[in-house]
């Protein structure tokens, strides 16, 4: 079992929560009085974490003055157990006056499963705090300490991941291998006894992204009455700049009617807009060679033209959660972040999508901007985008992420607002 004590800056005490709600394991937003808790925009995250990913759990202990400014919930999850706590550091000040401290006890994996979900629930960094001075004098740890214990602890939990993945897969060959044994001389024994089967194996694939690096992904199925061993997947491109960072894969086991996706990350230079990529496959069942191909994919496609549609926040959300995402970070710009974020917005005015009223969050000398977009093409197939800008008077960090349905829609809608944002379009 693993300890992790984790600090965490609310941004808003909204919304109010009923303390009768939570003891039913319910969650219900109510007005600001009496029977009501600030239960900020990270206690929500940890809320909509906990109800979606775990069927089962309790809260085992509830500390819930009137006053509503301090706080604190124990929620148990099987092998997980978290202590969710706020306190104030600044009087008078609401949410950025107070912290959040998220205390696990519990598996390595269990605690990695439920911090990925939070984070993406959350939307944001958690660990930024609105008054250094008055926080470290508070809990006598600096806001860079903070945001180092988390990153520390994402390192650890990988770490001790790759190690428990090499030992599961050690067994798992081993398992593979007898189960192989026992197929083969059954396999054997059938051939022996009667006419040959039909095998075959199958394969399809498709392109998505990991943040900014484009991926091949292949789907191998075994269709065949019997297993098939040793299927070796070989990542193939139609122009040499085209580079796979591990072209030949292999599949020592399938089932009949199993199906395995392996991922082939690739790189290519932008000028390999017309580039293809596909796999070729090789495997053996019963003594006899077994082949597939997959149809060439194209890095790119046209982008057909976008009508701007106009949307709620709340449907873009659900729209673009549904479709293949591109993450791409820039480097720091050595301009104010407002500054930054203005000039982007009036540019991406004129991208011929639909824009959604800006946010703007301004904390101190600290500055948020986020800005999304939304279109669709004759097809009603929608186009999405999103940028932040994340910064202060001195410097920014802009992240851009583009949606479509396919990773080949996404580099062509990634061009049209490159181009824009460069003042070619």
């Amino acid at each position: 079992m693993t300890k992790v004590f984790l600090y965490a800056q609310p941004l808003d005490q909204v919304p109010y929560v009923s303390k009768s709600a939570l003891k039913d394991h319910s969650f219900k937003e109510v007005g600001i009085g009496l029977g009501a808790i600030g239960f900020t925009d990270i206690g929500k995250a940890v809320w909509e974490t906990v109800s979606n990913v775990y069927s089962d759990f309790e809260i085992d202990a509830i500390d819930l003055p009137f006053s509503g400014s301090q706080w604190a919930i124990k929620f148990t999850m099987g092998r997980l157990r978290l202590v969710l706590s706020r306190k104030g550091y600044k009087s008078l000040e609401g949410a950025l006056g107070s912290y959040i401290s998220l205390d696990f006890d519990g598996e390595k994996h269990a605690i990695s499963r439920f911090l990925k979900s939070f984070l993406k629930n959350l939307g944001r960094a958690p660990w930024e705090i609105a008054y250094k001075s008055e926080f470290k004098e508070k809990t006598g740890v600096s806001r860079g300490e903070v945001a180092d214990e988390w990153e520390r602890y994402a390192r650890h939990v990988a770490a001790a991941r790759d190690a428990e993945d090499e030992a599961r897969e050690k067994e798992e060959e081993r398992k593979r291998k007898k189960a192989a044994e026992r197929a083969k001389a059954k396999a054997d024994e059938a051939a022996s006894r009667g006419p040959q089967v039909k095998l075959e194996l199958a394969a399809r694939s498709f392109l998505t992204f990991e943040g900014e690096e484009l991926v091949l992904n292949v789907r191998v199925e075994n269709r065949s009455p019997v297993s098939v061993e040793k299927v070796q997947v070989v990542a193939r491109a139609s122009q040499e700049s085209i580079q796979f960072s591990a072209p030949v894969k292999v599949i020592s086991y399938l089932k009949p009617s199993e199906a395995l996706t392996l991922t082939f990350p690739l790189s290519a230079p932008a000028d390999v807009a017309a580039g293809e990529v596909w796999t070729e496959l090789e495997g053996t069942g019963l003594d006899r060679k077994l082949t597939a191909r997959t149809e060439a994919r194209r890095l790119r496609s046209e982008l057909p033209a976008l009508e701007p549609v106009e949307i709620a926040s709340l449907a873009w959300q659900k729209r673009a959660g549904e479709l293949v995402r591109k993450d791409e970070v820039r480097a720091k710009v050595y301009m104010a972040a407002s500054e930054a974020f203005d000039e982007m917005l009036v540019r991406l005015k004129g991208a011929g999508l639909y824009m959604l009223e800006p946010e703007v969050i301004r904390t101190g000398t600290s500055y948020l901007g986020h800005l999304k977009l939304h279109a669709e093409d004759s097809h009603k197939r929608p186009f999405a985008f999103a940028l932040d800008c994340v910064g202060n008077y001195e410097e920014s960090k802009i992240t851009l992420h583009f949606y479509a349905e396919s990773a080949e829609l996404v580099s062509a809608l990634r061009d049209r607002i490159m181009a824009v944002l460069a003042g070619k379009k």
